[in-house]
């Protein structure tokens, strides 16, 4: 009787740390992927800077807007979200459906996912990206 009280009392804490261990690999995947999607972006941002990509070449990326500016069309500053050193310069289609519909409502701070293409590089060696689709990620975030 004593034998099997106590393959009882050990079970439970057999299936309470297999669950933590689960969920801790969960979490390994997960920073895996974005670390993955980061990687990702700054290589093609590498790519774009040093023109290795033909132009109108397609993106997607997250960005942290610094500035945006509605004058003579809808521009704005960035840079890839998680590093300040992949500077944007972004200019909204404004012949796209995307922008005659929808109007973009962004402003400093936001957190945006872009669909476009590569534009070419300003005098001061940013990337600059026309926007064809964007998502708002975060409304005035605060984390870079």
């Amino acid at each position: 009787m004593k034998n099997k009280l106590a393959l009882i009392a050990i079970l439970p804490i057999s299936i309470i740390i297999f669950h933590v261990d689960k969920s801790i690999d969960k979490s390994y995947v997960l920073m895996d992927a974005i670390q993955s999607e980061l990687e990702s972006m700054y290589s093609e941002w590498y790519k774009c800077k040093n023109k290795e990509v033909p132009f109108g070449f397609q993106i997607i990326w997250k960005i942290k807007l610094k500035s945006i500016s509605s004058i003579g069309g809808l521009y704005g500053e960035g840079h890839i979200y998680g590093d300040k050193a992949y500077a944007i310069k972004l200019r909204w289609d404004t012949e796209s459906e995307f922008y005659k519909y929808r109007k973009p409502k962004v402003s400093r701070g936001d957190i945006i996912l872009i669909k476009g293409t590569f534009w070419g590089i300003s005098e001061g060696g940013d990337v600059i990206i026309d926007v064809k689709e964007m998502k708002v990620v975060k409304k005035g975030g605060l984390i870079l």
